[in-house]
């Protein structure tokens, strides 16, 4: 016996009439009609389905929970807290691969460079000594080792080269015969290097520092110092939903019934469509979420300014230049103005 079956001949022992179930439900005859002849193609998606049965099973004093566990058996529908527990696991999953990628990119930003550093100080002068070589360059001078080796060196400035002992010399040192005494070598004066001066260097420094000076969010689980992306969004906009995953999964449609939420920082996000949690996590920058438009929704952002959007076709880099919490609340088609309306509540607040 179907779900159908069971409550209407339950409905036909009390000697009820449709219109009696509707007048003391308070659930439309149509939907009453689809719940006795097992047409959930004409019931509402999400928790009204199942708020509508257990009212029903409630009036006929059937027990309410083996009948919505027999709905889900017979239609194959997961209840509430499956679906929230699966799609929980989902995002943890997403939320330690994200996490894990992020350590290990820090990671090879700092290791590298220590690498290369020691690298450069165990093996630096072979490592120029063999690039020389293969530019063409002349090997350097290696500093000699004994007093033979130093005196075939070039000689300092102003000092005049040694004489041999095998020339031939008076008494003050003249040398006899025909070899000339050789003039001293003198080497040219080597221009003296440019110094840095302090205020060279603060210049250095002030062009190359970072703005940190966004401020602090409401909430204490932000970072203030993390950037967010300036300019488009990374993944937003889409034209075509065809390859996009959907939240949750099996939520599917077309273009005109999708809103969208991408993080260009990290950024909280909670999502409730039809009474249902889709997204409760923080999301990390280029983190695309799409959802396809239910019957009534609730959205919370951390931080517009940190969130790029969309619904349907119309798309924003931008949710708003707002660093605070705002909430969202609105029907089928309604994000953007809904957010425009939280976030004209949050100035409204800040302005009192």
């Amino acid at each position: 016996m179907t779900i159908g079956e069971t409550l209407k001949r339950a409905r036909k022992k009390m000697n009820l009439e449709l219109d009696d179930v509707a007048s003391s439900t308070k659930i439309a005859k149509m939907f009453i009609i689809a719940l006795e002849n097992d047409d959930i193609s004409s019931l509402p998606k999400g928790v009204y389905t199942r708020i509508f049965l257990r009212t029903y099973a409630r009036l006929l004093k059937l027990d309410e929970d083996i009948i919505t566990t027999e709905y889900h058996e017979q239609f194959s529908v997961k209840s509430h807290f499956v679906a929230q527990k699966e799609q929980t696991r989902r995002d943890n999953m997403q939320y330690i691969h994200d996490r894990n990628k992020a350590v290990l990119i820090f990671l090879l930003l700092i290791l590298l460079p220590v690498i290369g550093a020691i690298s450069y100080f165990a093996y630096g002068d072979e490592i120029t000594a063999k690039f020389d070589q293969w530019m063409g360059k002349s090997p350097a001078v290696v500093a000699p080792t004994s007093t033979e080796e130093a005196d075939a060196q070039i000689l300092p400035k102003t000092q005049e080269p040694v004489v041999s002992k095998s020339v031939p010399q008076d008494a003050d040192g003249e040398t006899i015969g025909d070899i000339a005494k050789p003039e001293p070598v003198v080497l040219e004066d080597t221009p003296p290097m440019e110094e840095t001066t302090p205020a060279d260097l603060a210049e250095e420094t002030d062009a190359g520092a970072i703005d940190v000076s966004e401020p602090l969010p409401e909430a204490t689980d932000f970072d203030p110092e993390e950037p967010v992306v300036v300019g488009s969004a990374q993944v937003l906009p889409v034209k075509d939903v065809a390859s996009i995953a959907w939240t949750p999964e099996g939520r599917k449609g077309s273009l005109a019934d999708m809103f969208a939420i991408e993080s260009l920082a990290r950024v909280w996000v909670k999502v409730i469509i039809d009474g249902e949690i889709v997204t409760e996590r923080f999301l990390f920058p280029g983190t695309p979420r799409y959802y396809r438009y239910g019957e009534t929704h609730s959205v919370v952002i951390g931080m517009t300014n940190r969130v790029a959007v969309q619904s349907g076709e119309v798309f924003r880099e931008k949710a708003h230049d707002v660093n605070s919490l705002v909430v969202a609340e609105f029907g089928p088609g309604g994000f953007l103005d809904a957010l425009d309306v939280g976030v004209a509540k949050v100035l409204a607040r800040q302005k009192e």
